[in-house]
C-alpha cells in the first residue's frame, strides 16, 4: 500500500475576503478587541491597474482621500464607521492598538471594547488617522461579525461594487 501525503495547505480554503470593495483592495481580516467584538481590522489599499501604456498605476479610489492609500481599515461593524491608518499592516496595528492604555485592560480581561476607545488608541499611536462611514456591509464584517449589521445597511451579498 502506498500512502500519499497531501499538504494541509491544499485542503485549507482561501480566506473569503481577499477582494476589491468599492475600488479598494481588502485582505487579512482580524477581529479587534476580542472574538465577538464587532470590530474588524484589515489590510486596505488602493489597488493598481495597468494604464493604456501598460504601466501599473493606482486605480481611482471612490473617495479622493483614499487615492494611493496603503494601510489598514478598522471598522465598527455595528455602525459602518471606519478608521484608516496608513503605512501599517493588520498584525502590527492590531497588536499596537490592543496594547494601548485605552484597550489593554479590557482586552486582557475579555471585556468588550468601545469604538470611542479604539478611536482614541488609533489617534494616540498614529499621526494620520482618517474617519469614514461605510453604507454597505463589508466582507470582513459579514465574515467575522455577521450579527451586528445595522438594519439600514446593504448586506454584503447584495453589494454591486465587489470584484474578486
Amino acid at each position: 500500500m502506498v500512502l500519499t501525503a497531501i499538504p494541509a495547505i491544499a485542503l485549507t480554503p482561501l480566506p473569503p475576503c481577499n477582494l476589491i470593495e468599492a475600488d479598494m483592495y481588502v485582505r487579512e481580516q482580524y477581529t479587534l478587541g476580542g472574538e465577538a467584538s464587532g470590530f474588524v481590522v484589515e489590510d486596505y489599499s488602493d489597488p493598481f491597474q495597468a494604464d493604456e501604456n501598460g504601466v501599473y498605476v493606482h486605480r481611482q479610489a471612490t473617495l479622493a482621500q483614499l487615492h494611493a492609500f496603503d494601510g489598514v481599515r478598522v471598522t465598527d461593524c455595528a455602525t459602518g464607521q471606519f478608521l484608516t491608518i496608513p503605512d501599517v499592516r493588520t498584525n502590527q496595528a492590531s497588536v499596537a492598538l490592543e496594547a494601548t492604555e485605552f484597550l489593554r485592560d479590557d482586552v486582557q480581561n475579555s471585556r468588550s471594547v468601545s469604538w470611542r476607545d479604539i478611536r482614541r488608541a488609533a489617534e494616540a499611536l498614529y499621526d494620520d488617522v482618517g474617519l469614514f462611514r461605510e453604507t454597505e456591509e463589508t466582507c470582513g464584517c459579514n465574515w467575522l461579525a455577521p450579527d451586528v449589521r445595522p438594519a439600514g445597511m446593504t448586506p454584503f451579498d447584495q453589494r454591486t461594487d465587489v470584484e474578486g
